[in-house]
């Protein structure tokens, strides 16, 4: 019980100590945080990679594509197993919505509309425990 109360407290620490205006956009701007999909916990800055040079996004490529969305981290986790496993390289999203956490399994790489569309419908038919997509804009 100790550790988990410890545990706890410095999870809050970190989270609020990286809530400043020098963030990234991408994360300041969205109620999404990335998860780390092994460790479960939150990074603090959109990157966790020190001295990376920022690159500008393509304008033609503003779309990523989601392919599950579930409370269950265990299971999300398994998903993107499979992914990387089939040479897409995924990440783990929280949402915090009414007090739970739904865990979205989307693709790294942002792509246009038209991309978006046939590497879903690829993965669809490639792995059969995802089922469908959604492509999303991100702004």
């Amino acid at each position: 019980m100790r550790y988990l109360i410890i545990s706890i407290i410095m999870v809050i620490t970190i989270v609020f100590s990286g809530c400043d205006k020098s963030g990234s956009p991408e994360i300041e701007n969205s109620s999404y945080r990335e998860i780390d999909a092994v460790t479960g916990i939150i990074p603090i800055t959109g990157s966790n990679v020190l001295n990376s040079i920022p690159v500008a996004p393509d304008p033609m490529k503003e779309y990523e594509i989601q392919l599950l969305s579930s409370k269950d981290l265990q299971m999300i986790r398994l998903e993107k197993q499979k992914l990387d496993k089939n040479g897409y390289e995924a990440k783990v999203i929280g949402k915090l919505i009414e007090g739970d956490i739904y865990y979205r399994l989307r693709l790294k790489n942002r792509y246009s509309l038209n991309e978006a569309e046939e590497i879903g419908k690829e993965i669809r038919n490639k792995i059969d425990s995802i089922s469908d997509f959604w492509i999303e804009k991100i702004v």
